[in-house]
């Protein structure tokens, strides 16, 4: 069966993904380099980031799922 999609997995089955698609972390940051272009503002990230500990990193969602 072929996908409708072309490829572009979507988060739900009625709720496509908006942004940049990645296969990970660095696959955005180097679009987002080649983007902007702005490889000081990256080197200021990536050594705040390199200073968290793992407790100072959070990851949020949502306390209620949609049910359709």
């Amino acid at each position: 069966m072929a996908s409708v999609s072309g490829g572009n997995p979507s988060l739900t089955v009625r709720n496509d993904q908006i942004g940049v698609v990645g296969r990970s972390i660095d696959d955005i940051i180097a679009y987002d380099k080649a983007l902007l272009a702005n490889d000081a503002a990256h080197a200021m990230a990536e050594e705040y980031v390199a200073g968290l500990s793992n407790s100072d990193i959070k990851i949020g969602k949502k306390s209620k799922l949609w049910l359709f």
